[in-house]
């Protein structure tokens, strides 16, 4: 990545990138995007930065995250320096808070279709995937009137560890020819971000509707655990506009959480 090498250090080694972010609000219509090459957790220097005042819409990228997390308890992102994009973007009360996290889904699917030719589902309520592997993870903390949304998108890995909690896959598998090799260097983190955020803005009124589109399992049979009960198996009928998961097991079920998976036997 590359950075304004004259630009002041801020939060030890983070600088202002010369790109900006689209989604800033007010007078600004875009906002800073910072970048840091190794950190604990993007989120964490998100909140650090809205602290000093940062305006909503600002991003914070990094090359390798130490402890990145996932959506649930114990999971992390793995990710060697470099070969991901990762980034937390800093909304100030959003609208419809709880569904912005499918805006983003969104806007990754249309981003990976625009910059790879690729076609993406999406796992409720926080993966995107190829060809059923995940490709894409999204975390939303909401706090003190602030959204915090991580992303974490597999760009140049060529291969993953054993171990995963799901198969995973990455931009740079997906778009080799036949029996070529990945390019690692085809697809430029920072032309990737600004794509993304772009497509963020331009899915934000129609996200149900390309939601719709891409929702993995959809018209299929699946089994659904929830928080402390007894899992719901069912089809899947779609996604509320509240972001609620419609399951038909007789009666429509609206869950708020929850992880989807296949219904033994539904499947060859």
């Amino acid at each position: 990545m590359l950075f304004k090498p004259t630009c002041e250090s801020i939060l030890g080694l983070m600088w202002e990138l010369p790109i900006r972010s689209p989604l800033g609000e007010g007078q600004r219509a875009d906002a800073p995007v910072y970048y840091v090459e190794q950190t604990d957790s993007t989120m964490d220097d998100a909140r650090r930065l809205v602290q000093r005042g940062a305006p909503s819409g600002t991003v914070v990228t990094a090359d390798y995250q130490r402890t990145g997390r996932g959506r649930r308890a114990g999971r992390s992102w793995h990710s060697l320096p470099r070969e991901s994009l990762m980034f937390t973007l800093m909304l100030h009360r959003p609208a419809e808070p709880v569904t912005r996290s499918f805006v983003m889904a969104a806007a990754l699917c249309r981003l990976l279709e625009r910059e790879a030719g690729l076609h993406a589902e999406v796992k409720w309520p926080n993966d995107v995937l190829v060809g059923g592997r995940k490709v894409s993870g999204i975390l939303a903390d909401h706090e003190n009137e602030w959204l915090y949304l991580g992303v974490g998108l597999n760009v140049h890995q060529t291969a993953f560890p054993e171990g995963l909690a799901a198969p995973a896959t990455s931009i740079a598998i997906e778009t080799a020819s036949g029996d070529a090799r990945p390019e690692p260097g085809r697809y430029d983190r920072d032309r990737l971000l600004v794509g993304l955020l772009s497509s963020y803005l331009q899915c934000q009124a129609d996200w149900h509707r390309r939601i719709s589109q891409r929702l993995w399992m959809r018209g299929a049979e699946v089994s659904v655990s929830v928080p402390y009960g007894t899992p719901i198996t069912g089809r899947l009928v779609g996604v509320a506009e509240d972001g609620c998961l419609l399951i038909d097991a007789g009666e429509v079920h609206r869950l708020a959480a929850g992880e989807v998976s296949l219904t033994r036997g539904c499947h060859e």
